[in-house]
């Protein structure tokens, strides 16, 4: 059976079935409903001017308009660029125009996201608009609906896949670099399959089983953790709002009002609800009804680990992969003890460990791992051109992580390669905080650095060497105020320090591990 026919063959299988439960409206959508939709949405994107292989951005909070929006473009081969909401204007204005955005997908809250920005203007924009709320009134929109405008006689529903091969690029997702800006990563509609089909045979996700949706949908893990996974396992998702302080305080409501018995976690979600959650009743809920959680997208902490599985009682598996590659490793149900490994590859994935300097293997205990993998991206995109620059996909792709695999063939992370930081499951690029902080006029030098986190895994210091008469307490506000202002909400430092010179390797680069040291023992007092 083809791609393309497995996809459908889901739906047929499980038509009469709930996909989507919405924990806001507690409505739920059968597959059929979910086509449906899609496929009427894209009547809609059709007499929009999309065609198969336009780029559609998707400027969405997390609901069943995203999930829809997903499947439309999936069934008209349109690329779908998702972006996030927490991102800020400027970086928002650059993806669209990069990928020369034929539509953009937004909702009543996220418009005012791209008021101002420049250009947009010639991108024809979309709003869905949620059932309770108004039309809005803002100018530059080209067309307005709610879902159930879409079951109007008018609007005919498309016939899936026409002219759509499994090779077709499904996504351009951006991920933070080492760079300051972020990459746009290509993925054909197979590699979500292929993905999908190796986890949930390795993980045993199964019909009866059904999710609590509450990762943000506009990253990978959103995406192909929580709704292609589960649609080919022809299980359920209970869509929620992304995870914030005030849902950590009913956690558990929407998952036993719905009937969740599935997780999937990130280390800051675990943390905070090991602070905050007081609901007797929710865990005892977990302990009867949830078969287990899987962790990813951060490290996690084998302390956090063991002390969440002892409160709430359900096994953790903890899973390691990037956008490039999507999955890759995973402990398994089955497996005896992980001894803080992120797992065994994955059927048809191959890792190396490679020497860091030479990039040649050996019989090293720890080094780069190096990936080869049937789901491995086509390429980055290319800003210039707006396509993908191609890689060989039957080669290894370095990962920019260290470790090492022990004699029981698991994979153990045990630092990065990059400098990149990972806030609560969000990469953060240092370069792109280091060149919004050395635009102040006072800032000689600016180095961004990771610092250990409770909740969020880690957060964000800046260290400062300032030009030669400017005052520290004197010009820390505007320097602040100008992150804030120029910064995506996640990347504005928590902390801010001032430095005479840093430690510079003979090259004449940031040792940022020794400044890291050092901005910890000023954070100790010491």
């Amino acid at each position: 059976m083809s791609t393309i026919e497995d996809i459908l063959q889901v739906t047929r299988e499980n038509s009469r079935r709930t996909f989507v439960v919405d924990a806001i409206s507690d409505r739920s959508y059968s597959y059929h409903d979910v086509q449906d939709f899609a496929l009427r949405l894209c009547r809609v994107l059709k007499e929009n001017g999309v065609e198969s292989g336009d780029r559609i951005g998707v400027l969405l909070d997390n609901s069943v308009e995203f999930v829809i929006s997903y499947f439309s473009c999936l069934y008209m081969g349109a690329l779908a660029v998702p972006v996030s909401v927490d991102l800020n204007s400027k970086t928002i204005g650059y993806i669209v125009k990069t990928v020369a955005a034929k539509l953009l997908i937004c909702s009543s809250r996220t418009l005012s996201k791209v008021e101002g920005i420049r250009g947009i203007d010639r991108v024809t924009i979309l709003c869905l608009v949620a059932e309770r709320e108004r039309f809005p009134k803002a100018s530059g929109i080209s067309y307005s609906l709610r879902l159930s405008d879409l079951l109007q006689s008018s609007i005919r529903p498309l016939s899936p896949f026409c002219g759509v091969d499994e090779r077709d690029y499904f996504t351009i997702t951006f991920t933070s670099g080492s760079t300051s800006k972020p990459k746009g990563v290509f993925h054909p509609i197979r590699n979500y399959i292929t993905a999908a089909r190796m986890f949930n045979e390795s993980l045993q996700v199964e019909r009866k089983d059904r999710f609590y949706h509450i990762l943000p949908m506009a990253y990978m893990a959103g995406l192909l953790n929580l709704i292609i996974c589960p649609y080919m396992a022809g299980a359920s998702i209970v869509v929620g709002r992304s995870f914030d302080a005030l849902l950590a305080i009913e956690f558990w409501k929407a998952a036993r009002k719905h009937g969740v018995n599935r997780m999937w976690l990130v280390p800051s979600i675990m943390a905070i609800l090991m602070k905050v959650d007081r609901d007797a009743e929710g865990r005892e809920y977990c302990r009867n009804k949830i078969r287990d959680a899987f962790v990813g997208t951060a490290p996690l902490q084998q302390r956090l680990k063991r002390d969440f599985e002892r409160k709430y009682g359900i096994a953790i598996y903890e899973s390691y992969g990037l956008s490039e590659t999507m999955f890759v490793t995973s402990n398994r149900p089955g497996d005896k003890g992980g001894n803080g490994s992120v797992g065994y590859p994955m059927e048809g994935i191959s890792i190396r460990i490679m020497r860091e300097k030479t990039g040649h293997s050996g019989k090293v205990r720890k080094g780069e791992v190096w990936v080869r993998t049937p789901t491995m991206m086509t390429g980055y995109l290319n800003e210039a051109t707006g396509a993908p620059e191609l890689i060989d996909q039957d080669e290894y792709f370095p990962t920019g992580d260290l470790g090492y695999v022990d004699v029981e063939g698991r994979l153990h992370i045990v630092d990065r390669k990059k400098d990149i930081i990972i806030k609560a499951g969000i990469n953060i690029s240092p370069r792109a905080i280091e060149e919004t902080v050395e635009r102040h006029s006072a800032v000689e030098q600016a180095a961004a650095i990771g610092i250990p986190h409770e909740l969020y895994g880690e957060d964000v210091a800046v260290a400062l060497i300032l030009k030669r008469g400017a005052a520290f307490q004197e010009v820390l506000n505007s320097i602040k105020q100008l992150c804030k202002e120029r910064l995506d909400l996640a990347s504005v430092p928590s902390y801010y320090f001032q430095f005479e010179e840093f430690p510079l390797s003979f090259t004449g680069k940031v040792k940022k591990r020794e400044l890291r040291e050092l901005l910890l023992l000023r954070m100790r007092g010491k």
